[in-house]
């Protein structure tokens, strides 16, 4: 899951400092652990959620799900 919130922010970081058309963009991103008994939905709703509670707080940030629907800012795990 490290990986996958390194990646996320790396992601993040880049599109907030390099504007598109001169045009600042900024981007939230919701990661959901998978398991064995999950299905794509449940991973998908986790995933939802984490984004959305990211934009709830501020945006251009990246939140994390695990399979307990524990929802927690990255930053807080790197």
């Amino acid at each position: 899951m490290t990986n996958a919130l390194t990646q996320a922010n790396a992601l993040k970081d880049y599109i907030s400092t390099h504007p598109v058309a001169n045009i600042q963009l900024t981007i939230s991103i919701g990661v959901a652990t998978i398991s064995s008994d999950d299905s794509v939905i449940s991973v998908l709703e986790r995933a939802d959620s984490a984004l959305y509670e990211a934009k709830n707080n501020g945006r251009n940030s990246v939140y994390f799900s695990d399979n307990k629907l524990t929802i927690v800012a990255s930053a807080s795990l790197l």
